[in-house]
């Protein structure tokens, strides 16, 4: 079947200079000729060399944007040795988040879950040091941040998901409110999940409108409070935690800045602050 993905690349310094190709159907490889630096290039591949494999079925519709690996607790309720494969937890362009399970070249869908009101860009997950218990949380479109939580399902004892809480960066009181252009935009970009304490989780949110923003989870409470706001002035890719002496998030713009904020050691507090800058590259 046509599926318009490239099976082979050769640099041969561009299309306009003079090529050929052959696909030898007798001997099973493609012979490539061309002129580079007024000297004539040949090479031949194996055909079994460039055949694409599909390793495992994606089960999304549309296109597959986040991923990640569920972190299962070796003793306890989420033994993993209940589980042989890998629980993969995926967020696509179809605003759902799924979760499935990978292993010999296969995949067994375990739960489709549709809370986001649009594309879902970053899936983060972490395994609780107080609870025996593993989080979740996915981020994207509309600003939309959702906390979730795995748990071991009594009828069958595979392991589920399910939403705890939902927040939007921006939200209108009235819902016949037509929402700003530029405010339906903004997406979360990434995630960073991270607990200090058995009551909070502490979140970090890379937007595209150039704001890292902090959040708590409130386990007890089931809450998402916003803590606060640092403006970056580009469109935020990537954000990491970091453990060094202090603990640090590390955020990345389409600047090219990679940028150090010192957090408190009790979690994501008010009290995080600016403390390094790196250009590395002149660009995102």
């Amino acid at each position: 079947s046509k599926k318009d993905v490239p099976i082979l690349k050769i640099d041969c310094g561009g299309g306009h200079r003079s090529w050929d190709c052959l696909i030898d159907s007798v001997n099973n490889s493609i012979h490539m000729t061309y002129i580079k630096g007024k000297s004539v290039f040949y090479c031949c591949v194996p055909a079994k060399d460039v055949v694409s494999h599909t390793v495992v079925h994606g089960g999304h519709p549309k296109a597959i944007n986040a991923a990640a690996l569920v972190p299962l607790v070796q003793k306890g309720s989420f033994d993993s040795q209940a589980h042989h494969n890998q629980l993969v937890l995926l967020g696509g362009e179809d605003t759902t988040l799924r979760l499935v399970s990978v292993g010999n070249n296969c995949e067994t869908q375990l739960s489709v879950l549709q809370s986001h009101l649009s594309s879902i860009r970053t899936v983060v997950c972490l395994r609780s040091k107080f609870q025996d218990t593993v989080y979740a949380a996915s981020g994207g479109g509309r600003g939309q941040l959702i906390v979730w939580k795995f748990f071991q399902s009594v009828k069958n004892s595979l392991l589920e998901i399910i939403e705890l809480s939902s927040h939007c960066v921006i939200e209108s009181s009235n819902k016949n409110q037509e929402v700003p252009h530029d405010v339906a935009e903004m997406r979360i970009m990434d995630l960073e999940l991270h607990q200090n304490s058995s009551e909070i989780l502490a979140i970090a949110a890379a937007c595209s409108d150039g704001v890292l923003r902090l959040f708590n989870y409130e386990i007890s409470t089931n809450i998402i409070s916003h803590l606060e706001d640092v403006d970056r002035g580009h469109c935020l890719l990537k954000i990491i935690h970091v453990e060094w002496n202090f603990p640090f998030l590390v955020s990345a713009c389409t600047s090219g800045l990679l940028v150090l904020h010192r957090t408190s050691s009790n979690g994501i507090t008010k009290q995080s602050e600016l403390e390094n800058s790196y250009s590395v590259s002149d660009s995102g």
